[in-house]
């Protein structure tokens, strides 16, 4: 009888640890920092969200405060280069402006230990779901630095988002879309020829037969002169499709000729 409530016992103490390993995360992303490292960098406060319900293609705003301690910890790299960021699983929301200050922050920028900044995040729902989105500075060998988190929804389908950025030249381009014919044409052929180069290593040349031969002493057999023949011709090829693939990149993307003097004279 014993063993029967202890076999019971232990059947149900593994049920709860599975059904607790599946269950959904629910935490803070925040809180999961070390002690020192949220209470001594940076002091987020007035962090709000223009929303937490919004559609495929809607903007919202993510707005807030920060103050950078002035005795920041010497086992946190210095804040000098920094970048203000949103903390999400994967690009749900697509970030269309950013500011610290009224200053445009697209890139990283220098913090000052004892001052406070002022930061907006304009932000677009790209993939529906209900996702934990956080304010965020990356610090350059700091790692990222997270602010509070929101739950936000987004409504619609996938498919339909787009991404609108106007060129210099004036043209519209939608960043969601934009060159994906040209990755596919330019990853399948050295997809392919990974796999070809694989094949012929691995099955032709054979794994335990090569590992024999090494195995043997005789790891100059391993490789044939015909082996180096094909490798070279490879090699070859590789770069002449570098080549030929940069003049082609090069001649078909060149900024027009007024735009280049113009960015010359400035």
């Amino acid at each position: 009888m014993r063993n029967l409530v202890k076999l019971a016992a232990m059947g149900a103490a593994a049920v709860v640890a599975t059904v607790g390993a599946i269950a959904p995360a629910s935490a803070h992303g925040e809180k999961s920092q070390q002690a020192f490292l949220r209470m001594r960098t940076l002091n987020w406060y007035d962090v709000a969200w223009s929303k937490t319900t919004v559609n495929v293609n809607e903007d919202m705003v993510l707005s807030g405060k920060f103050h950078v301690f002035s005795a920041w910890p010497q086992a946190v790299a210095n804040p000098k280069s920094s970048f203000l960021n949103a903390g999400e699983p994967g690009p749900v929301l697509v970030r269309t402006a950013q500011f610290i200050g009224e200053n445009f922050a697209p890139r990283s920028v220098s913090l000052v230990p004892g001052n406070d900044y002022a930061f907006q995040i304009n932000l677009r729902g790209r993939r529906a779901g209900r996702w934990h989105v956080h304010a965020q500075v990356n610090v350059e060998g700091g790692g990222p630095i997270i602010g509070p988190g929101q739950w936000i929804e987004i409504k619609g389908d996938m498919k339909d988002f787009t991404d609108p950025v106007t060129l210099l030249d004036g043209t519209t381009v939608d960043l969601e879309h934009y060159g994906i014919d040209r990755i596919y044409a330019w990853h399948l052929p050295w997809l392919a020829v990974g796999a070809a180069w694989i094949f012929f290593w691995f099955v032709r040349k054979g794994i335990i037969s090569s590992y024999l031969t090494v195995a043997d002493g005789r790891a100059d057999e391993a490789v044939t002169d015909e082996d180096r023949r094909i490798g070279a011709i490879v090699l070859a090829l590789t770069i002449l499709a570098t080549i030929v693939g940069y003049a082609v990149t090069n001649s078909t993307f060149r900024a027009p000729s007024r735009f280049r003097l113009v960015c010359r004279s400035r």
